[in-house]
């Protein structure tokens, strides 16, 4: 056959090459490639896999912008069995639900996360957009170097030591809004993430000056929204969002590699995870990629959940009066002194009651997570062809799991879209779950989510602040108060904000928390 195609193809194309203008040779050209590319399609389906939909030559351009929407033509699709692919330009992409394609994705040793989410996700400040001389480092240093630092800086005894501080950043955020008004809280709620984030694995001079942490919010939501299907799979080709996304990502680099190279030229320390970072020996760049790294990821998820926490909250009222009592029970226990103000009554709380007697808590943030977080996890394969269930994602293509295919499954989950947290009072069902690899908020199999107790303790003093301080009801941007539960829209990457309209807090302060 492959002959026939040379016989075929190539002498019309080398007649074109003549300069002739002869239409009857156009057509042929045109007729010749388009069997090509029927035989390329035809070929591709001989592999066994069930092919989503997309635009021949340019691929599933609906990964991109209705990526929940697409993905759950695959999880139907092997809902009989059988295993989905797609392709994005030269890239192609197994998307395998079943039990047996979940344990290929999640424990599949050549399965490369870093890689997965670089060449298809986009929204991640990568440093190579930066012209610096370090990028050089392979990726596994890199990663090497990340997680242990990580793990340094999220032990329990700094985690301790950082609360007060956090307490004292939420107050003074929380203080700057009006007594009384109308939030956003995918804005302003979302924004007390990134100062605390900021805070824990940061640089305490961003995280002391709001103008300059509001321009790092800034930048790193201007990454979020210049990313593109053409910035993402075309990163050679000079696209507006492409350069909007360099310049953003640049500017996010110097902003903090310029904060730290002034500290060392004033001779001054901090008390600070960039202070720490300094002190192993790590070099500018080094800090500032895990900074960046750190805290876009931080932020996401943390931040997604804990708005839709507070919508879940507030829309439960038993669940509201469970969690209040479980935080009076907590401050009498460890801070039964009523006289002092309320952030620091709740800042002398230690981090192992705030960990280990908060199962209120615990169940409404597993709840949350499992309603909220649903966007897909990526992998590349990097080494040998691997097999799933007979069939096989060989060396270079990538691998996509819809969190959506567990989390909202009838077969694991009763009423999966209903908010439920008593489904997670007992502790051994989630520990159960994860074994199982039916709770993939926080991650399974080789890539557990080492930031899961900072993510925790962050929702946690968030909530326990706001309920404390404020009076709040869900409304429209009119004022006028919600009827309905909103639903999280899976389709919007990085936010998940309501589909339909926007979602506010109608708020008050509490007299005498002023």
């Amino acid at each position: 056959m492959a002959s026939a195609f040379n016989t075929t193809i190539f002498p019309s194309i080398a007649s074109l090459s003549d300069g002739s203008t002869n239409a009857n040779l156009w057509t042929t050209a045109a007729v010749s490639a388009g069997v090509l590319l029927l035989y390329s399609q035809l070929a591709k389906r001989s592999d066994g896999f069930t092919y989503l939909p997309g635009i021949p030559l340019i691929g599933s351009w609906s990964f991109f912008t209705k990526r929940s929407d697409f993905l759950k033509l695959a999880i139907e699709a092997n809902r009989a069995g059988k295993i989905s692919k797609f392709s994005l330009l030269n890239h192609n992409v197994v998307v395998a639900t079943g039990e047996k394609g979940r344990k290929a994705f999640f424990s599949g040793k050549g399965l490369n996360l870093e890689q997965g989410y670089s060449v298809l996700w986009g929204g991640i400040p990568d440093l190579k957009d930066v012209a610096t001389e370090a990028e050089s480092t392979d990726d596994a240093a890199k990663s090497s170097l990340f997680f242990k630092r990580l793990h340094a800086l999220l032990r329990r005894d700094r985690l301790q030591k950082v609360i007060p501080v956090l307490f004292a950043d939420l107050e003074n955020c929380m203080n700057s809004w009006p007594q009384q008004g109308r939030i956003n809280p995918f804005n302003e709620i979302y924004n007390l993430v990134v100062q605390m984030t900021t805070r824990a694995l940061g640089v305490k001079e961003i995280a002391d000056d709001p103008v300059i942490l509001g321009k790092l919010a800034e930048l790193y939501f201007k990454v979020e929204e210049s990313t593109s299907p053409s910035s993402v799979l075309l990163p050679w080709f000079p696209s507006r969002s492409r350069n909007s996304r360099k310049e953003a990502t640049t500017a996010l680099y110097t902003l903090i590699s310029d904060t730290l190279k002034k500290r060392q030229d004033e001779g001054r320390t901090e008390e600070d995870p960039a202070q720490y970072m300094f002190d192993q020996g790590d070099s500018v760049h080094e800090i500032v990629s895990f900074v960046m790294n750190a805290t876009f990821a931080g932020i996401i998820n943390t931040g997604i959940t804990i708005c839709w926490m507070m919508i879940f909250i507030h829309a439960h009222p038993e669940w509201d009066a469970k969690l209040r009592k479980e935080l009076s029970d907590l401050l009498a226990a460890h801070s039964p002194n009523t006289s002092l103000p309320i952030t620091t009554r709740l800042a002398h709380v230690p981090v192992d009651a705030w960990e280990d007697a908060t199962p209120v808590l615990e169940a409404i943030i597993a709840e949350s997570m499992r309603i909220s977080v649903n966007g897909t996890t990526l992998r590349r394969n990097i080494a040998g062809d691997v097999d799933v269930d007979g069939l096989t994602v060989k060396r270079g293509e990538f691998m996509a799991y819809p969190l959506q295919a567990m989390h909202l499954n009838a077969d694991v989950y009763s009423e999966p879209t209903a908010w439920k947290p008593e489904r997670w009072m007992d502790p051994k069902q989630l520990e159960a779950h994860r074994a199982e690899g039916t709770f993939l908020a926080w991650g399974t199999g080789l890539h557990p989510c080492l930031g899961m107790r900072f993510a925790k303790l962050e929702m946690k003093l968030i909530a326990a602040l706001y309920i404390n301080l404020f009076e709040y009801t869900r409304v429209n941007k009119n004022g006028v108060p919600s009827q309905t539960i909103p639903v999280p829209n899976y389709n919007d990457l990085y936010r998940a904000t309501p589909e339909g309209e926007d979602v506010y807090f109608e708020y008050k302060r509490i007299p005498g928390t002023e």
